[in-house]
């Protein structure tokens, strides 16, 4: 979290701490009988955010706005952005301000790396092993983009760029898991305006995705679509006309 405010912080003692975690929840995943294991994604500052800091292009801050339930309820919004304080920066993640350009995967391949080490001196294995990556589609819509002329420009940008740690996922043996919770929490987020039935945006972010992920199998990729990051009405989330029951998934495609 330091690191991700620009606090200076030492990357050996860093490093040394994120190994150790990521040997501990391996551990405790195996422990609880889990057989398809992850990292905890411990060397990141945010599930979708890390991006700025591997990625050329970003800087600044983003001004995303909120979604429409701590809208209408702004005296919960009050409460959650106090219990929020000194997390990842969702609501003001670094912006896009230049052309994004992924020239240096070594933060990535040192994440796998060090996943592979934990679990290969382990005693117990997993029956398979996963790493995640953020989509496209929900990177556009946490850190803003002041560069591209539209949304969907933007979106193809960033698919050009994430297939290389997509690549580099699945050429270290590993699963890649792509999350893409926008696909389910962005309606009321991002797109709350638009007056269009259904979920239009839909379309460029799938299209963007399945690109990036071509000529992997069934076995070597699966999506996660989470419904979302957020504990406040379901309505306000999915714009329903009747409450509707709203689950999370993960599944391989």
């Amino acid at each position: 979290m330091r690191q991700d405010r620009g606090d200076a912080v030492d990357t050996v003692a860093l490093e040394r701490e994120a190994a150790a975690a990521i040997r501990h929840v391996v551990a405790k995943q195996l422990e609880v009988g889990i057989d398809v294991g992850n990292d905890g994604e411990m060397l990141r500052p945010g599930f979708a955010t890390y991006v700025a800091g591997r990625m050329r292009g970003f800087g600044g801050e983003s001004k995303r706005r909120l979604a429409r339930d701590l809208v209408e309820h702004p005296d919960f919004e009050a409460m959650l952005a106090q219990r929020r304080r000194g997390a990842a920066r969702i609501g003001d993640a670094p912006q896009c301000i230049s052309e994004l350009d992924y020239a240096n995967l070594g933060p990535a391949g040192r994440e796998c790396d060090l996943f592979l080490a934990a679990t290969q001196a382990h005693p117990r294995m997993f029956a398979d092993r996963f790493m995640t990556a953020a989509s496209p589609g929900v990177i556009a819509t946490i850190l803003l983009s002041a560069h591209y002329d539209s949304h969907e420009r933007y979106i193809a940008a960033l698919a050009r760029e994430m297939r290389k740690e997509y690549a580099l996922i699945h050429s270290r043996g590993l699963v890649l898991q792509v999350d893409c919770p926008d696909l389910a929490m962005e309606r009321a987020r991002f797109f709350q305006d638009d007056s269009r039935r259904g979920f239009p945006p839909i379309g460029s972010a799938c299209m963007c995705a399945g690109a990036t992920t071509t000529g992997h199998t069934p076995t070597t990729f699966r999506s996660s679509r989470c419904c979302p990051i957020s504990t406040g009405p379901a309505w306000a989330r999915c714009r329903c006309r009747s409450p509707t029951r709203v689950t999370s998934t993960s599944t391989r495609c």
